[in-house]
């Protein structure tokens, strides 16, 4: 998800259809204080990760090669996957100073004359800094951190109209294959229909992942495929959770279900096809606690205008700002990172 990058940093990333804005370097200056960077959910790094008390300065370097080589004019992917950029974002982060610190559930926040003063950890802890950026899904910082009426109106506006402002999930699939057996990069093709959650599925994108080959051992790559949940679809999946057996059942058929399909297009696949993982709405909704398990932010339609001008600052609170990618549709993580960086900048000028 791109709340996950929104206050980082970016080494090895450059974003879909935005090459102005991520060509520019991400450099804040060293800070004059403290700052407190609070991400929630079952996090690569544990449960509500707070990076707290950091200088920041970063240097956004592009990949070279295979698909990134192709789309280079628009777009550049991580090196190694979403973990792998996380995990260079964490070093970077720690390199400057910055500690992070797992297991620390937060449980809302101290404040006191227009300021936040301190978070309020579940093990009693109290953790005070001068500014504190919110980088967790807008529904947990507004209702569970801070009060729910300090959400920004525009925030508001569109949580509030689900048919204006709709959100989406996916349910994923991901295998191991012989590398000879597929295409590079990513193809939609038309296959025998199949339903999940009451929807009937007509065609199949799968994407390969030839362009990474640490992702697998020599001769093998990894290709996954994702069809796409509306909130409606994705609370289907939530409620399926509550029965595990039930869950695991439904996950297992549809995999088996995907599985089918790949091979009937790609025959060769057929031997050598297995199964690594299948995930839902349900497993977003668990690691992110995002609302209806969505990974996006809301969808581009045609009904309303996109929120552009969502500002980091929270009103009412002067040393509070959001970093997120809500602030913008259709988020990910191009929106998370000009989040981030509005955000820092903001924060900088504050304690200038």
């Amino acid at each position: 998800g791109g709340d996950a990058c929104a206050a980082g940093e970016f080494d090895g990333f450059a974003p879909h259809g935005e090459p102005r804005l991520m060509r520019q370097i991400f450099a804040v200056q060293d800070f004059p204080g403290s700052v407190i960077g609070l991400f929630h959910g079952n996090s690569l790094f544990g449960k509500d990760t707070i990076f707290l008390r950091f200088p920041c300065g970063s240097v956004c370097d592009l990949p070279k090669g295979g698909t990134a080589e192709r789309c280079r004019q628009f777009a550049d992917i991580p090196r190694g996957g979403s973990a792998a950029m996380a995990q260079r974002m964490a070093a970077r982060f720690e390199s400057l100073g910055g500690g992070i610190y797992t297991d620390a559930a937060v449980q809302g926040a101290e404040i006191a004359d227009g300021r936040v003063t301190a978070l309020l950890l579940a093990d009693g802890a109290r953790v005070g800094a001068d500014v504190f950026l919110f980088a967790c899904d807008p529904t947990v910082t507004f209702g569970t951190l801070l009060p729910a009426g300090y959400m920004p109106a525009p925030l508001r506006r569109a949580y509030t109209n689900s048919a204006a402002y709709p959100v989406f999930s996916s349910v994923h699939a991901a295998f191991s294959v012989d590398s000879a057996a597929v295409e590079d990069g990513t193809v939609v093709f038309s296959c025998t229909p199949f339903a999940v959650m009451g929807r009937e599925h007509p065609r199949l994108p799968l994407r390969s992942f030839l362009h990474e080959p640490d992702f697998a051992p020599a001769g093998k790559t990894v290709v996954e495929t994702l069809l796409f949940q509306d909130a409606a679809e994705s609370d289907r999946w939530q409620q399926l959770k509550k029965t595990p057996e039930a869950y695991a059942e439904k996950k297992a058929a549809l995999a088996d279900a995907i599985a089918a399909r790949i091979k009937e297009r790609y025959p060769a696949a057929a031997e050598s096809l297995t199964l690594l993982d299948c995930w839902t709405p349900a497993t977003y909704r668990r690691y992110f606690d995002s609302f209806h398990g969505a990974y996006m932010a809301f969808a581009v339609t045609g009904r309303r205008r996109l929120p552009t001008g969502c500002s980091p600052r929270i009103a009412g609170l002067s040393n509070a700002f959001l970093a997120t990618q809500w602030q913008k549709a259709p988020g990910g993580l191009p929106n998370a990172a000009a989040a981030g960086k509005r955000a820092a900048k903001t924060a900088e000028i504050l304690l200038a």
